[in-house]
C-alpha cells in the first residue's frame, strides 16, 4: 500500500483551502520535463497528452488536508520486467471546473488549463511508499480563479492581524456554542427545579414507620407534632380511671398500730368489721410521718426484736450486779486424762515389757507390726463420694443485690427515622420525574404514576419503578459523538449511571478539544459557514489529549467518589443501593418520648450467698504410674466463653483494674444470671443496674406478694442454672507428656516412691458449695427520665470520633478496634496521602502522555528522514545507472551522507525519547500500585467503619447508656434540673368503715387493714414541680431504655402508695416488710426467734407454743425452699492414689525385705524396753547416767598429800 498525503494553504495566512482537486501521475521517465504541457495541447486531449500514466485524485478536506493510498499495481503494468520499480510522482492542483456561457446549447466545460493552480513539473523520482507534499497557493491566484480564501485579509496586512482575525472568529463560534448550551441548561434547570417541587410535595408526609396505624393512634404513642405534655396527662388519667373502677380486684393494704387506730377515731370489732370514718390523706399521713425519709430498709431479721431486747437486758444487768468471783481448780491428772497417783517401778517395768514382747514375732514367722490395711477400690470411690473440706479464714458470705421496677403509668414513647433515608427518597423521585421526561420524549411509555409517597410501600413501589424505567432507558440511551470522539471507550451504561453535572462537564472537554470541527451535525442550528481554522497538528493534538486524560480522570473522580461512600455503583445505581441498605440496616429507633418522666418504685432484694464446704467433682484424668517411674503433668484449665463475654471483659479490664481479676466465682454466676433476667425481660421492660437485674412492672394493680414471691423465685432459678452452666462449661483438663516443650501454664512432676508397687493417681474436679437465700432489702421512689437518642443518620464517623474514648471501654468485640483507631488517628492524614499519591499518579501519567506525543513525533520525523535517505539513495542509484556526469553523481551521494547522519541523529534521539518513556512508564507503574494499595487499605477501612457504624446502631441503647454514664454529673444536671414532673397530692376523701377490713395480730398488736382503692387514688395532677426539686441529680441508680433512673428526694403520695403492701411498723417507725409472708423468714429465723421469747420468758413461750407449732408445720409443709444449694466448680483438683496389690519383685528379695523389717523391729523394741529399764531406774531415785563406759570409786578417807618443792 501507498499514501500520498499533503495540505494546500494560502501563503499570506497559512490557512488551508478546502475542495480543491488533487490530480497524481505516474511520470515517463523517458519524456523531457518541458514536455509535460505544452501549448500545442488542446482542451480536448488536454490530459491524455500528459506523458504518463494517472494514479487518481482526491479533493482537499475544509483543513486543506488530502490523502491517497494506492496498490502497486497502478505502475507495476508498464515496468513487468521490474519488479523493483517505483512511480515518479507528479502533482496537479486544480480548482473547480467552471461552465462556458457559450455556447448556451450545450454546457461545455472551461479550459482545463484554467484549472490548474499549481504542477509540480519537477518529478519525485522512484518515489517511496509514503509521500507528503505542503503546497501554497497566492491570495491573487485564488482569486483570478475565482476560489473563495479561506480568511480575506487585506493584502499587506501584518500577520498578528490575521491571528486577530482567527482568535475573533474562534470566540464567535464559541458564544454560538454557549448560548446553545446555556439555552438547554436553562431548560434543563426548570426541568430539575419542577422536579424538585414534585419530589418535595410527593415526600411532604412520608413516615417510613413500621408500626401499624392502629398502634401509632394510641395515646401512649408520640407522633411527629404531638404535645408531649399533653400525652403524658391522658396518659395518668387513663391509668387514675382504671383504678378507680369498682371491678379492680386490687386492694390498699396498710397497717397501724392500736394508738394510731385511736386516735383516727376508728373501732374495730371482733370479727373484723370497722366502725367510724377517716381521710384517706390522713391516713397516708400516718404512714409518712413514720417514715425518715422517701427510702425505707427491711431489717436483717423480723424477729430481731427480740434478741435486741435480750442484749439490753443483760447490759443493763451487766452495770447493776455484783461481779462473782472465781474459783481455782487443780488437775491431778496428765495429758491423756489417766491419774498418776500409785505407779511404782516394779508395776511400770512388768507392765510395759510385757507390752512390747507380747507384740514380738519369731525370724520365721510372718512380720506383724500396726499398720492400717490397704484401702480397696470401693474404699477410695466410698471416700471421695463423701469427702468435705471445710473453708478457711477468708470465706465470707456474699450479697447480691437484684431489682424489680414497679412504674405508675404506661410509657409515652415514639420512632426516631433515619432522615437520609427520606433524602434518598427525594433524589430518587427527582430521577423517576426526569425519567420519565426523558422516556416521553423517546416515546416509552410509564404505565405507572406515583403521585405521593408516605409509607415504606409506596417507597419501595417507587424504587422498583424507577429500575425497571431505568433499565429501559439503558437500552435506548445514545453517547453525543463529541463525547464518544474524545472517550472512544466509554459505553451507555456508564454514561447514564454518570451524575448529570459530570456529563456537563464531558461535554464541555469535548466542545474544547474539538472546538475547529464542530458542525452543524454535532450542534444542532448552529452557523457555520465561516468556520475558524484548524489548530496546527501538534497543538491540536496536544490539546485533545490533555482533554482526554482531564475527562478519563473525571471518571475516575466521580467512579472513586461513589464507591469510597458506600462501595457501590455509581450514579441512580448507587443510589438505589444505598436506599435498600439503608432499609435493611437500623433505619429506625424505638425510644421513650425524650424529656418524658414517669414515677414508680424500685423494690430491692438481697440475695445471700453462704459458702459451704468443699466437696470432690467428676473424675478428670488418670495417670497410672509403674514403680519408681517419674511423669511430667500439666494442668490446663478451659473455660468455655462467647466472643461477647471475652470482649467484654477484657474491657472493663481497663476500667476496673485488677477488681476484675480477685472478683469470686459466685459473682461470675450472678453476673450470668443477671444477664440471662435482663434478656428473659426484655419483653416486659427490663433495666440495667450493673450488678442486678430489674424487671419492670406498672402501677398499683399488680398483686404484690405473687409479684414478690415471684421475682425471688425467677432471680433464684437464673442463679441456679447459671451456676450449673458454670459447672458445666468449666473443664480441667490434665495432659501427661514426655515431652520438654509445653503449652500450658502450670507443670510439675508426680512420681511413684514405691519399689515394686504400681500406683495410679487419680484427679477430681474440686467443687464449692453455696447456700443462696433472698430477702427484700429496700424500697426506693424513682423519678425516670427519657434521654435524647441521636437520629440513625447521625450515627456517622464525626460522632464515632467525638465518642471514641468511651466506645473502646464497652465495645462489645475487639474486632471493632482497629476502625475506631482508624477514625481517631489515620483518617484524614489518609486521605491527603491519597490526594498526593492520586496526584503523583496523575503527573506520572501526563509525563508518558506527553513522553509518547514526544515518541510518536520523533518517529514520524524519523520515518520522514528514512524516506528522504530513501529517495537520496535512490537517486543515487539513478544518476550511478544513468552514467551522468561525476558532478552530479557526487552531488546525490553526499547528499545521501547528509540524509543518513540525519537519520542517524533522529535514531539517536528516538531511542533516548524511548528509554526515558520505559523509565517514565515504569515511575508511573510504581506510582499507581502505591496509590492503587492506599486506596485499597482506604476502601477496606471504610468498610470497617461502615460495620462499626451499623454495630453501634443495632446495639444504640448499649452505647449510649454508656455514654451517659461517662457525662459528668454537673453536666447532666445542667441537662435535666428544669425538666417539670407532675406531683401528686393526697386526695381529700372520705373512706368509711363499711368499707374496711381489719385484722389484729396479737402478738404484736398491729392492725391490718385492707380496703377498696378508689378513695385512694389521687386526681391529675395540677402542680409541676422541677426534677431538681424532687430527684437526687448526682445519684443515677441505673437504665430502662433510655430512660435514666433517679431516686425521689422527698416523700411523693403517689410512690407511698405503690409502697404500701411493703410497709409494717417496729417501735412507731416504718420499715420494709415482703408481702410474701414466705420471704420475710426463714426456719432458721423463726428458731433463733423462738429459742430467743424461750430465753426471755419460758412462761410466754408455753403460751406461745400451739401458734409456734402451726407456723413450723406451714413452713415445713410448703414445697418452697428457704435456702438452695448450689454446687461452682472452682479451678483447683483433688489428687487420690490407688494402689496396686501385687508386687512384681521376686520371691528372694520379698523374704528379705521381711527380714529386714524384723531386723528393724528387734531394734525399735530393744529401745523401747531400754526405755523401761530407764524409768525404772528413775523411780528408784537412781539418777546416774547408765551408759558411761568406766566408773571409778575410791573408798576410805586417807589424806592425800602432795608436796611443794623448794
Amino acid at each position: 500500500m501507498n499514501k500520498i498525503s499533503g495540505k494546500i494553504i494560502v501563503k499570506e495566512s497559512g490557512i488551508g483551502i478546502p475542495n480543491l482537486l488533487i490530480v497524481f501521475y505516474d511520470y515517463d521517465p523517458k519524456s523531457q520535463p518541458g514536455d509535460i504541457i505544452t501549448s500545442q495541447q488542446s482542451d480536448a486531449n488536454f490530459w491524455s497528452g500528459i506523458k504518463g500514466d494517472r494514479i487518481g485524485s482526491v479533493l482537499t478536506d475544509k483543513t486543506g488536508s488530502f490523502t491517497l493510498e494506492f496498490e502497486d499495481d497502478v505502475f507495476l503494468e508498464k515496468n513487468a520486467n521490474d519488479s523493483d520499480a517505483r512511480p515518479d510522482l507528479l502533482l496537479f492542483v486544480l480548482g473547480p471546473e467552471d461552465t462556458l456561457d457559450e455556447p448556451a446549447d450545450i454546457p461545455y466545460a472551461a479550459s482545463p488549463k484554467k484549472q490548474i493552480l499549481h504542477y509540480s513539473h519537477v518529478m519525485r523520482a522512484n518515489a517511496g511508499r509514503t509521500e507528503n507534499y505542503i503546497i501554497r497557493l497566492r491570495t491573487k491566484q485564488l482569486e483570478n480563479a475565482e476560489i473563495p480564501i479561506p480568511a480575506a485579509p487585506t493584502p499587506g496586512v501584518a500577520d498578528s492581524t490575521n491571528i486577530t482575525n482567527v482568535l475573533e472568529e474562534s470566540f464567535k463560534l464559541q458564544n454560538q456554542i454557549s448560548r446553545k448550551l446555556a439555552s438547554h441548561a436553562r431548560k434543563k434547570a426548570k426541568q430539575v427545579n419542577d422536579a424538585e417541587k414534585a419530589a418535595q410535595t410527593a415526600f411532604q408526609n412520608f413516615y417510613p414507620s413500621a408500626i401499624p396505624k392502629t398502634v401509632r393512634a394510641d395515646t401512649s404513642y408520640l407522633a411527629p407534632g404531638k404535645n408531649l405534655r399533653i400525652a403524658q396527662r391522658n396518659l395518668i388519667q387513663r391509668r387514675l380511671n382504671a383504678w378507680k373502677k369498682p371491678a379492680s380486684k386490687q386492694s390498699i393494704q396498710f397497717i397501724l398500730t392500736k394508738g394510731e387506730v385511736e386516735e383516727i377515731g376508728l373501732a374495730i370489732h371482733d370479727d373484723g368489721t370497722v366502725e367510724g370514718e377517716v381521710g384517706a390523706d390522713e391516713v397516708v399521713g400516718r404512714v409518712e410521718d413514720s417514715m425518715d425519709g422517701a427510702e425505707i430498709s427491711a431489717p436483717e431479721s423480723p424477729f430481731e426484736l427480740c434478741r435486741n431486747e435480750i442484749e439490753a437486758d443483760k447490759k443493763i444487768d451487766a452495770i447493776t450486779e455484783d461481779k462473782n468471783g472465781t474459783t481455782e481448780v487443780t488437775d491431778r491428772t496428765d495429758g491423756d486424762g489417766v491419774d498418776s497417783r500409785g505407779l511404782t517401778a516394779e508395776k511400770l517395768t512388768r507392765d510395759m515389757v510385757a507390752l512390747h514382747m507380747d507384740r514380738a514375732t519369731s525370724a520365721e514367722t510372718q512380720v506383724r507390726f500396726e499398720k492400717p490395711q490397704d484401702p480397696s477400690a470401693k474404699d477410695i470411690s466410698e471416700t471421695v463420694g463423701k469427702i468435705e473440706f471445710g473453708g478457711g479464714a477468708t470465706d465470707v458470705t456474699a450479697y447480691h443485690d437484684f431489682y424489680n421496677l414497679q412504674i405508675a403509668f404506661e410509657h409515652v414513647w415514639t420512632e426516631i427515622f433515619d432522615g437520609n433515608v427520606a433524602a434518598a427518597g427525594r433524589v430518587l423521585y427527582n430521577q423517576w420525574v426526569q425519567f420519565k421526561n426523558v422516556a416521553s420524549g423517546m416515546g416509552i411509555a410509564v404505565d405507572e404514576d406515583i403521585t405521593d409517597v408516605e409509607t415504606l410501600d409506596d417507597l419501595k413501589a417507587l424504587m422498583s419503578s424507577v429500575e425497571a424505567l431505568n433499565a429501559q432507558l439503558d437500552e435506548t440511551v445514545e453517547i453525543p459523538p463529541l463525547i464518544k470522539k474524545l472517550l472512544p471507550t466509554l459505553t451507555p451504561e456508564i454514561w447514564q449511571q454518570l451524575e448529570p453535572s459530570d456529563q456537563s462537564t464531558l461535554v464541555d472537554f469535548a466542545a474544547e478539544a474539538y472546538l475547529s470541527e464542530i458542525t452543524a451535525e454535532d450542534v444542532p442550528g448552529l452557523d457555520t459557514a465561516r468556520n475558524p481554522r484548524r489548530l496546527e497538528d501538534e497543538e491540536r493534538e496536544k490539546r485533545i489529549t490533555e482533554n482526554r486524560l482531564n475527562a478519563l480522570e473525571l471518571l475516575a473522580a466521580a467512579t472513586r467518589k461513589k464507591i469510597t461512600k458506600d462501595k457501590k455503583p455509581i450514579g441512580l445505581q448507587q443510589l438505589l443501593a444505598e436506599l435498600n441498605g439503608r432499609l435493611k440496616s437500623k433505619y429506625r429507633f424505638d425510644i421513650f418520648a425524650p424529656d418524658s418522666v414517669n414515677l414508680g418504685v424500685l423494690v430491692t432484694y438481697r440475695q445471700e450467698w453462704k459458702p459451704g464446704k468443699f466437696q470432690v467433682g467428676d473424675l478428670v484424668s488418670t495417670i497410672p504410674l509403674a514403680p519408681k517411674e517419674v511423669r511430667k503433668y500439666s494442668k490446663k484449665s478451659v473455660t468455655k466463653r462467647s466472643r461477647k463475654e471475652k470482649e467484654i471483659e477484657n474491657a472493663l479490664n481497663i476500667r476496673k483494674g485488677e477488681s476484675s481479676n480477685t472478683g469470686r466465682i459466685e459473682g461470675e454466676i450472678v453476673r450470668k444470671a443477671n444477664i440471662k433476667t435482663n434478656f428473659k425481660a426484655s419483653a416486659e421492660g427490663s433495666i440495667n443496674f450493673g450488678v442486678g437485674s430489674a424487671q419492670a412492672s406498672t402501677g398499683l394493680e399488680i398483686d404484690q406478694e405473687k409479684n414478690s414471691a415471684q421475682t425471688k423465685k425467677d432471680f433464684r432459678e437464673a442463679v441456679t442454672k447459671a451456676a450449673q452452666e458454670y459447672k458445666q462449661e468449666n473443664k480441667l483438663e490434665i495432659e501427661s507428656s514426655s515431652a520438654v516443650e509445653f503449652e500450658e501454664t502450670i507443670s510439675g512432676e508426680i512420681s511413684n516412691p514405691n519399689d515394686e508397687i504400681p500406683v495410679t493417681y487419680l484427679f477430681y474436679e474440686l467443687q464449692r458449695q453455696y447456700q443462696i437465700s433472698e430477702k427484700l432489702h429496700k424500697l426506693t421512689p424513682v423519678v425516670l427520665v427519657a434521654n435524647h437518642v441521636p437520629n440513625p443518620k447521625d450515627i456517622d464517623e464525626d460522632w464515632l470520633i467525638a465518642h471514641d474514648w468511651i466506645l473502646r471501654r464497652v465495645i462489645l468485640d475487639d474486632t471493632f478496634l482497629p476502625a475506631l483507631d482508624f477514625l481517631s488517628q489515620n483518617v484524614v492524614g489518609d486521605e491527603f496521602s491519597l490526594e498526593i499519591l492520586h496526584g503523583n499518579m496523575k503527573q506520572q501519567a501526563k509525563i508518558v502522555e506527553e513522553l509518547k506525543e514526544q515518541v510518536g513525533h520523533k518517529k514520524r520525523t524519523h520515518e520522514d528522514a528514512l524516506q528522504a535517505l530513501e529517495e537520496k539513495l535512490a537517486s543515487h542509484r539513478t544518476r550511478v545507472r544513468r552514467d551522468d556526469d561525476e558532478e552530479r553523481i557526487e552531488a546525490a551521494r553526499m547528499a545521501a551522507e547528509a540524509a543518513r547522519e540525519v537519520v542517524d541523529r533522529f535514531t539517536a534521539e528516538l531511542n533516548q525519547l524511548r528509554s526515558d518513556l520505559a523509565a517514565q512508564v515504569s515511575a508511573h507503574q510504581e506510582a499507581t500500585d502505591k496509590y492503587t494499595n492506599a486506596l485499597r487499605d482506604h476502601l477496606n477501612r471504610q468498610t470497617e467503619i461502615g460495620r462499626l457504624r451499623n454495630h453501634v446502631k443495632d446495639n444504640i441503647l448499649y452505647y449510649m447508656q454508656a455514654i451517659w454514664d461517662h457525662e459528668p454529673p454537673d453536666q447532666r444536671f445542667f441537662r435535666l434540673y428544669n425538666i417539670e414532673v407532675p406531683w401528686f397530692s393526697k386526695p381529700k376523701k372520705i373512706l368509711k368503715g363499711g368499707g374496711m377490713k381489719a385484722v389484729v395480730d396479737s402478738g404484736t398488736g398491729k392492725v391490718h387493714f385492707e380496703m377498696e382503692p378508689f378513695a385512694f387514688v389521687p386526681d391529675i395532677p395540677k402542680e409541676y414541680r422541677k426534677l431538681v426539686e424532687i430527684a437526687d441529680l448526682d445519684n443515677l441508680l441505673g437504665y430502662k431504655g433510655n430512660y435514666m433512673i433517679f431516686p425521689l428526694k422527698e416523700k411523693n403520695y403517689l410512690t407511698t402508695l405503690m409502697m404500701l403492701p411493703y410497709i409494717d411498723k417496729r417501735m412507731d417507725k416504718v420499715i420494709a416488710k415482703d408481702p410474701d409472708e414466705y420471704g420475710n423468714f426463714t426456719i432458721d429465723d423463726f428458731d433463733a426467734y423462738m429459742r430467743c421469747v424461750y430465753e426471755k420468758s419460758p412462761e410466754d413461750f408455753e403460751a406461745k407454743r400451739a401458734e409456734f407449732k402451726q407456723v413450723l408445720l406451714q413452713r415445713l409443709s410448703t414445697a418452697r425452699r428457704d435456702t438452695e444449694l448450689v454446687v461452682v466448680p472452682t479451678d483447683s483438683l483433688y489428687i487420690e492414689a490407688l494402689k496396686g496389690k501385687h508386687p512384681i519383685m521376686e520371691d528372694f528379695k520379698l523374704i528379705h525385705r521381711a527380714l529386714d523389717v524384723k531386723k528393724v523391729q528387734a531394734e525399735v523394741r530393744h529401745a523401747e524396753i531400754e526405755n523401761v529399764r530407764l524409768s525404772a531406774r528413775l523411780l528408784k531415785g537412781e539418777l546416774e547416767d547408765p551408759d558411761i563406759e568406766k566408773k571409778i570409786v575410791v573408798e576410805g578417807d586417807a589424806q592425800v598429800e602432795v608436796g611443794g618443792g623448794e
